[in-house]
């Protein structure tokens, strides 16, 4: 009788349909509270004519253990066409990214989980477990007769580890969480979808976001706007004298506050790619709530600037006495280049006597304007121009332009080009990682609202994967991706990294993690099963270090 195909893969190899996936025979390792992933990938017999479920029993010490189930999601635009052996496919394809949680029939010790076939060809299981463990036994049974079994090594680095010591700061996009569901607007639905999505950025690491204060001036067709979130209540009591209210606001901090996000990124205070136009806000006059500003703004108006000079003042001590100034980041609006340098240039006068002493950040590509912006965010593909001219940048992002020869987070790529940038940044010492979009559920330039579930393209305007990295469900809860996963453990690579050279010095560090000495944004790839055991050989070190009793 044929049965079905079962393997133990690493969760760093993507289980396409077609592809039979390989074997993975190495040991999961990690330091306490750090989460351990695997898969179970199977490819069901061809003899069932009726649809018949694996049975997946597991036995571990381990005393928190969460399944998913491996859906795949359509990808319309895997890549531009690039010459890059980073990517899995280049046509439109069906790929393995979303999370479906799977609930256990049994719970732990002994954990059951049904496997049902989903579609034709090699699928997958995804676990995740909470060191500390010692053992994970897996066994498969097809029709009640056992077919396979694994024993996957655990091993427990005992000590906990601590946060990367970086700002890893996402644009988070509430609107489109309200316009996905169909709610209204700061109602209790939108709150605790926002809440869940909170929650699950900080699961990957993310320690920063982007606080829609006024609607984000971002990502928007000229002459258009995005609905109107915003959390501060402002009110003009009398011609050109504003009020500020917070409930909004502190509602918001705090979630993030609970959820281990400490840190707020202000909305830009001019619009996007050349800061020519104001952002909107929704302001109360007589009585009504109307908008004000905006693209018919332009961003030397006086009435603007007046405002200007009470909103940053009050935003600089509600954020102080909220955050922390050191847990504040400011905008002026990103990417200005040579056919918006004088409107940049005069956005910038009119802020930052405004923000004298406070941290702001602009994404850059080009180092000839790098002295008009206080702390440059480079793009990762740009690095190499602004070391040509003497510049180091400390903080990096990556988005759809970076998309060759670069770690990003596209569905198609390959696992270890979402989980590299750990190690990328530790070696460049950056102290800061942006990355636009956690969940923009909308076409480009945000003409439209598009179905995640359907469209992971932005309407064909960016490769797939670039605009989210999580799925809202229809109650505003959210599914996970495997690259939400992969991402989260560069992170954790990264202050992995970090901890050891607390133990065993920057030097040795670099010797395991980077042997060749090639590492860097755009250089020094390797396999899936390289990089896991060069961050194998990183704990081995640090828990060699803490047995010798090295102070950490």
């Amino acid at each position: 009788m044929e049965t079905s195909q079962v393997r133990l893969v690493s969760a760093l190899d993507k289980v396409f349909p077609d592809r039979e996936p390989p074997r993975w025979e190495g040991e999961l390792s990690g330091l306490v509270g750090q989460r351990g992933s695997f898969q179970l990938a199977a490819r069901f017999s061809r003899a069932q004519s009726v649809r018949k479920p694996l049975q997946v029993r597991i036995k571990t010490d381990a005393q928190e253990l969460d399944a998913y189930q491996v859906e795949l999601v359509p990808v319309s635009i895997p890549a531009f066409g690039v010459d890059d052996d980073g990517y899995l496919a280049h046509y439109p394809s069906l790929l393995p990214d979303r999370l479906e949680p799977l609930p256990p029939s049994a719970g732990g010790p002994q954990w059951e989980f049904t496997f049902e076939r989903r579609h034709i060809g090699w699928q997958s299981l995804w676990f995740d477990l909470t060191l500390p463990a010692s053992e994970v036994k897996i066994e498969i049974y097809e029709d009640e007769q056992k077919i396979e079994s694994f024993d996957l090594p655990v091993r427990t680095i005992e000590a906990s580890l601590p946060p990367a010591q970086i700002v890893n700061t996402r644009w988070f996009h509430a609107d489109s969480l309200a316009n996905v569901l169909d709610v209204e607007m700061w109602s209790e639905q939108h709150w605790k979808a926002i809440e869940a999505h909170l929650a699950s950025a900080a699961r990957m690491g993310v320690n920063s976001i982007l606080t829609p204060l006024w609607p984000l001036p971002l990502d928007t067709a000229v002459g258009s706007y995005r609905p109107a979130t915003q959390l501060l209540d402002i009110e003009e009591r009398e011609p050109g004298v504003y009020h500020f209210a917070t409930e909004r606001a502190d509602r918001w901090i705090d979630l993030m506050v609970e959820n281990g996000i400490t840190i707020v990124e202000v909305p830009h205070l001019f619009t996007q790619w050349g800061a020519k136009a104001c952002p909107a806000f929704w302001i109360k006059k007589d009585g009504k709530v109307q908008r004000c500003f905006g693209w018919d703004t332009p961003a030397s108006d006086p009435t603007y600037k007046q405002f200007l000079r009470q909103l940053i003042p009050f935003l600089r001590q509600y954020l102080e006495n909220k955050v922390g100034s050191r847990n504040a980041w400011f905008h002026i609006s990103d990417e200005p280049a040579a056919a918006q340098l004088d409107s940049y240039q005069v956005a910038r006068d009119i802020a930052m006597p405004l923000l004298e002493g406070c941290q702001v950040i602009d994404a850059l590509s080009s180092p000839a304007y790098s002295e008009l912006v206080q702390t440059p965010v480079v793009a990762v593909d740009a690095v190499d121009g602004f070391r040509a001219k003497g510049i180091e940048p400390d903080w990096v992002y990556y988005c759809v332009s970076q998309n060759r020869n670069v770690a990003n987070q596209f569905i198609a790529q390959r696992g270890a080009r979402h989980r590299l940038i750990g190690l990328q940044l530790y070696k460049n010492q950056a102290s800061g990682f942006l990355h636009w979009a956690f969940n923009f559920y909308y076409s480009q330039y945000s003409k439209k609202l598009i179905d995640p579930y359907r469209d992971t393209a932005a309407g064909g305007g960016f490769i797939s994967g670039d605009a989210f990295i999580v799925y809202t469900t229809a109650e505003g809860g959210v599914e996970e991706s495997i690259r939400h996963r992969m991402v989260g453990a560069g992170f954790d690579d990264l202050a992995t990294c970090q901890f050891a050279q607390t133990l065993i010095g920057r030097e040795q560090v670099l010797e395991i993690i980077d042997p060749k000495g090639d590492l860097d944004y755009g250089n020094g790839w390797m396999s899936e099963g390289e990089l896991l055991e060069r961050i194998q050989k990183l704990h081995l070190a640090i828990e060699q270090a803490l047995a010798e009793g090295r102070p950490g």
